[in-house]
């Protein structure tokens, strides 16, 4: 039994279907690495992981103050705390591991319609609330409309693929939300993991979210270290989670050799814009320089008091009301400040 349930895990024309779309779309990012085209999934990508960061201060009672995402792919996530060193053991971790997280989300989402839907509305409800933060909030950054283009440009993409599901009766409906979502989710795994290993293990940045926890840790563990363990959970969850893919998908019938219209669909979609993405590398070869981001997002301070962050040189555990403590910048600076003694809130503008 056990020996023809293994034999099931790939065997299906749909597990086939996904293993072809999963290895074109990969082929695809890493074609257009580092081309502009992929800018605004990248984008989606700091996002996430900031709001990954956002969803861990929330699940420790604390409050979010803003989240940012800036065209340099950098970002923040303000928050206030009376609780800095507990809330950080969740809150540090969150960004990188998070957003891995929501990317095998999204791949399990893409294996079923309803699943797909609800991923897709989870989604537009994390944008709106962003979008809201920099509208309502003011926290976009002084000039930078990146986070609220983005939000609106990737709900008009959703709300539209979602209408065309809903209010249409054209059999491929279904299909391009969910090619669109596969794609995501594989360029959300693989950006993810990259930027643990570019942030956290080859070079060492003494604001990066591994750096910052290996001190909050102490011992004998390193930003390496702590880098290198991140990068290998995020690397097990990309395949548990495919793995985990491929077993919810139906085992029956068993691919004979050929594809169903269908199936044939599913696979030409991806494999055009694989097409495309290396029409693309070849005409524009020149706009690849294979440059390493050096420094990235805000450095912030907080109100009321003169600037705290690391860099400025001065102890960031200041005494007052107001105390802020910038305490990681890897995909963009993460900032939290302490809540007064009276319970209010601190906050900043960034500088």
């Amino acid at each position: 039994m056990l020996g023809r349930e293994s034999e099931r895990l790939c065997c299906s024309e749909q597990q086939v279907v996904l293993l072809v779309d999963y290895g074109l779309y990969l082929a695809t990012c890493l074609t257009l690495w580092y081309s502009r085209v992929l800018m605004p999934l990248k984008l989606f990508t700091t996002f996430l992981h900031e709001l990954g960061h956002a969803i861990a201060v929330w699940l420790t009672w604390n409050k979010v103050h803003g989240i940012e995402v800036h065209a340099d792919q950098g970002g923040v996530t303000k928050w206030s705390t009376t609780r800095l060193r507990c809330s950080n053991h969740f809150v540090l971790p969150a960004g990188y591991l998070g957003s891995a997280a929501w990317g095998g989300a999204i791949l399990l989402c893409s294996t079923n319609p309803s699943a797909t839907y609800a991923i897709t509305f989870v989604l537009m409800f994390f944008l709106l609330v962003a979008l809201g933060y920099s509208i309502c909030a003011g926290t976009g950054g002084e000039g930078d409309c990146t986070l609220p283009a983005l939000s609106v440009g990737l709900l008009v993409v959703f709300g539209g693929l979602l209408g065309l599901c809903f209010f249409t009766d054209w059999q491929y409906r279904y299909l391009l939300l969910n090619k669109v979502l596969l794609l995501i989710g594989v360029m959300n795994t693989l950006f993810s993991t990259y930027d643990i290993w570019t942030d956290c293990v080859s070079r060492t940045v003494e604001r990066s979210d591994a750096y910052k926890y290996a001190e909050l840790i102490g011992c004998c563990c390193s930003s390496v270290c702590t880098g290198v363990i991140w990068l290998v959970l995020s690397m097990l969850l990309a395949v548990t989670v495919l793995c985990l893919a491929l077993r919810l998908m139906p085992a029956e019938p068993e691919f004979d050799g050929t594809f169903s219209s269908f199936s044939m669909a599913s696979i030409v979609v991806p494999a055009i814009v694989f097409a495309a993405a290396v029409v693309f590398r070849l005409a524009f070869s020149r706009a690849y320089g294979g440059k390493m981001r050096v420094g990235r997002g805000l450095v912030l301070a907080g109100e009321g008091s003169d600037a705290t962050s690391e860099d400025s040189g001065q102890d960031p555990e200041l005494e007052g009301p107001l105390r802020s403590r910038e305490v990681l910048a890897t995909t963009g600076h993460h900032w939290a400040g302490h809540a007064s003694d009276s319970g209010s809130d601190s906050s900043s503008d960034g500088s």
